[in-house]
């Protein structure tokens, strides 16, 4: 009776086989995957040239057995490798998948991923062969690692950070927020998870956010948007967000990232300084105003002391003066001059419009009008030659010049007295003004 070969006999032994399996390694090796079968009735291993190399192993450099596949698994996997392997003995026809660590040539390890299935079960199910895979994700493992430690870094910064975030999805509802959304809004994740953002806004301002929204999606963002949000205890906070898209890779929307920053303390100072400046605006009005009524009656005030002055001298002139020239017919002549120099002396003190005196004093020239000023302060001529360096004779002239400018010619007024009573003596050359 002719024995009854296994299946990795007749691969290797049959030509047929053998043309197949070469055929079978070579596009395996195109894949870069390791390929095993078990043949666990006669207790038989097939590895592939893949599964060698990717170790780093020479095709065939260990046997192919059980023993030192479980050999070449880290120490920490082998428990859980034993136990996935054995897996494959239950009747559900399900494909296996598993992960671990084997050793490479080098001494390193490599992240595998085993996918394997029963191809052969005899009359009682047990399974006869098993055949399977070993992809190297070595490498994938290492970016899913640094995508969660990315991850990872993100949600501790998104959790820690100051500013308030929220992401909203395409119509609006609230995908997530992190802590200080939380603290400055007072609800919990699940009263604002997946509730749409207008609802929480005063209002009025609702509208305003659903025109701002779909005028985002042409631009990708918006900045400085301004709105009023109500908390969970039904205060109000004064908001500034700034809105950007995300989107997947095909370009889609993804979600809008918002960074909302609490500016209720900024606009309340704002308010204030527009109610202050509203106030002072009103103050100065009301100030102006009072000025210009204050302007009227001090008008009406100096009108009515121009005209009382007017008066007081009309009256003088009818009342003293008369009597002046009375007197200069009953006294000799020596209290005549005197009387007469009263009388025009009297005369200049009623002038009536200071504004004469000025008109007459710029007729003056530079050095009368310095005269002017020594005389006023009671210098005599000779002293006024000795200070101008001018002969008295020059003097004299110049004062019958200023007499007769001044009008004074030919009265018995005293010039000196005269220059006091119109001049400002806190001054070079001034005035004293008819109103003071």
């Amino acid at each position: 009776m002719k024995q009854k070969l296994t299946f990795i006999q007749r691969v290797h032994e049959n030509s047929g086989f053998r043309n197949l399996g070469e055929t079978l390694s070579e596009a395996l090796d195109l894949i870069g995957d390791g390929i095993w079968v078990w043949d666990r009735e006669n207790s038989l291993l097939y590895f592939s040239p893949g599964f060698y190399s990717m170790l780093g192993y020479e095709v065939d450099e260990f046997a192919p057995s059980l023993e030192t596949w479980r050999e070449l698994v880290h120490e920490d996997d082998r428990s859980f490798f034993d136990e996935n392997l054995s897996q494959n003995t239950e009747d559900d026809g399900r494909i296996r998948e598993f992960e671990y660590q084997m050793r490479t040539r080098h001494d390193t390890y490599r992240w595998v991923f085993t996918r394997s299935k029963v191809i052969e079960r005899d009359e009682a199910g047990n399974p006869l062969r098993i055949v399977g895979s070993n992809a190297d994700i070595t490498e994938r493992k290492r970016a899913i690692r640094a995508l969660r430690d990315s991850e990872e870094r993100y949600r501790n910064l998104y959790e820690r950070s100051p500013l308030i975030y929220q992401a909203l999805d395409k119509e609006g509802y609230i995908i997530d927020v992190n802590s200080a959304w939380l603290r400055a809004m007072g609800y919990a994740p699940r009263e604002a998870i997946a509730r749409w953002f207008g609802d929480f806004l005063v209002f009025h301002y609702r509208e305003q956010f659903m025109e701002d929204y779909d005028s985002m999606r042409p631009k990708g963002q918006l900045k400085g948007l301004q709105y009023e949000l109500q908390r969970r205890d039904k205060s109000r906070m004064f908001a500034e967000i700034d809105m950007k898209i995300a989107y997947d890779n095909q370009d889609n929307f993804l979600q809008a990232h918002c960074i909302i920053r609490d500016i209720t303390e900024h606009k309340r100072i704002e308010e204030s300084l527009r109610r202050m400046t509203e106030s002072l605006r009103n103050e100065q009005k009301a100030l102006t105003e009072k000025n210009i009524a204050l302007r009227q009656v001090l008008k009406h005030i100096e009108n009515d002391r121009k005209n009382y002055r007017h008066r007081l001298g009309v009256s003088l002139e009818e009342t003293i003066l008369p009597i002046l020239d009375r007197l200069k017919g009953k006294v000799d002549k020596e209290i005549v001059a005197d009387i007469e120099e009263i009388y025009d002396n009297f005369e200049a003190i009623l002038e009536k419009d200071i504004n004469l005196f000025k008109e007459k004093f710029g007729h003056l020239t530079p050095r009368e009008t310095e005269m002017c000023t020594l005389i006023r302060d009671g210098l005599t001529s000779k002293e006024i030659s000795t200070e101008l360096n001018l002969s008295v004779v020059t003097i004299h002239k110049h004062r019958e010049l200023i007499r007769r400018k001044l009008g004074l010619a030919n009265k018995r007024v005293n010039l000196a007295g005269y220059l006091k009573s119109r001049m400002n003596p806190e001054m070079n050359i001034g005035f004293i003004d008819d109103e003071n």
